[in-house]
């Protein structure tokens, strides 16, 4: 390659990524692979039955982190993770998504120096989730809920490429997810005693 077709190929690629309305987003969904959370080994739960009650809406194109919305991802991880191991008459798991909450604010930095750039902007996210579990042995002398909440927090420079955006969103989920399993899992073996 030569050197003007080198210099050609670097200023193209840097319009690109300085003007990033060029690019929708959107379009390269896909190209960041789908939270699966397959690292978490299946949790063995003592019930015959485990219900879930995830609301997955369709994707929308204008959502913050429109890759990973939390509600999909939670519904990966919970598939993933929970198995049933009980026999019959052991009674049933819950789980629902009661509400999740992504809110997405862009900030200024205190650089006067390239603000007019847009570069020195942080994009914050903020997330929140509460999950509902309940457990009823299916005999009528048990029947336990209780509510788990998760909140998060992430601010990624505007100047990072369209890649490591997705990739810091999508492990800022995973994190979010991750945090609240935590709680399930000690949930399900102290109160529930299901695990």
């Amino acid at each position: 390659m030569t050197y003007k077709k080198l210099l050609l190929v670097s200023v193209l690629s840097l319009g690109l990524t300085a003007c990033g309305g060029s690019i929708d987003r959107h379009e390269l969904r896909g190209i960041v692979p789908s939270l699966t959370f397959a690292q978490l080994e299946p949790l063995p739960i003592m019930v015959e039955t485990i219900d879930t009650n995830i609301d997955v809406k369709p994707y929308d194109h204008n959502a913050p982190m429109a890759h990973t919305p939390i509600d999909r991802a939670f519904a990966s991880y919970v598939a993933q993770r929970f198995v049933k191991t009980g026999g019959a008459g052991t009674g049933t798991l819950k789980i629902t998504l009661v509400d999740h909450q992504l809110v997405k604010t862009i900030m200024n930095t205190d650089a006067k120096l390239t603000s007019w750039t847009k570069l020195d902007q942080l994009t914050e996210y903020k997330a929140s989730m509460r999950v509902n579990l309940s457990y009823n042995d299916g005999r009528g002398e048990t029947f336990k809920t209780l509510t788990l909440s998760q909140q998060a927090e992430i601010q990624i420079p505007q100047r990072v490429s369209l890649a490591e955006r997705e990739e810091m969103e999508q492990a800022f989920i995973e994190k979010l997810i991750a945090e609240l399993d935590k709680q399930i899992v000690n949930e399900l073996n102290t109160r529930l005693l299901i695990l």
